[in-house]
């Protein structure tokens, strides 16, 4: 009876020292697991931001380009900016992946003037198709054109502080779009 009382007591004690040492590392394993996924889909994100984020800095690159070569000012410039990266952040938890970045609020920012261009060029589409010439809607069409080209400037500002700051994020060398600072310097001198 005595070899089964020490050997249930080793048993037993091996078992408590492997519960109470598996516990906390099984725990620290699965904070570990899931800080690395987190950190993953961070970097996906992030991704999806910059590269759509590029893309519609480009795009107001040459909205503002069609503006600026419109001397009679007729032409409706075509923003095809896009918000599926952002739309796709925003829905659901994947918005808390993000919460505690300077990324995401310069997102919210930049997104925003997204929003506020393609309702600007929503509405001077509209506006274009009841213009016959001079009058009211000529003069709204002009200020609506004006709203756009300055919310493109303040778009291309926010968006190249979002992509540096998403650069940063990623631990990426800067990214630099061709012909932005013209694009900027031109804008700039047409207006004073």
């Amino acid at each position: 009876m005595s070899d089964f009382l020490i050997n249930f007591l080793a048993n037993l004690s091996a078992s408590l020292i492997a519960l109470f040492l598996g516990i906390p590392f099984g725990l620290m394993l699965d904070r570990l697991v899931q800080k690395r996924n987190k950190s993953s889909q961070k970097r996906v994100l992030f991704q999806a931001l910059k590269d759509e984020s590029i893309y519609n800095l480009r795009q107001m690159m040459n909205t503002l380009a069609v503006i600026s070569a419109d001397e009679k000012g007729t032409t409706v410039p075509g923003c095809h900016l896009s918000t599926t990266a952002w739309a796709a952040v925003t829905n659901g938890e994947k918005v808390e992946i993000l919460w505690d970045s300077e990324a995401l609020r310069l997102s919210l920012y930049f997104y925003r003037i997204v929003d506020r261009i393609h309702m600007n060029t929503k509405r001077l589409e509209h506006l274009s198709n009841s213009i016959n010439g001079v009058g009211e809607n000529q003069v709204n069409a002009s200020i609506i054109r004006k709203m756009i080209t300055n919310s493109i400037r303040e778009g291309l500002d926010v968006g190249l502080s979002l992509l540096e700051k998403l650069d940063k994020e990623l631990n990426e060398p800067p990214t630099i779009i061709a012909g932005i600072d013209e694009v900027k310097t031109y804008w700039d001198k047409g207006r004073k």
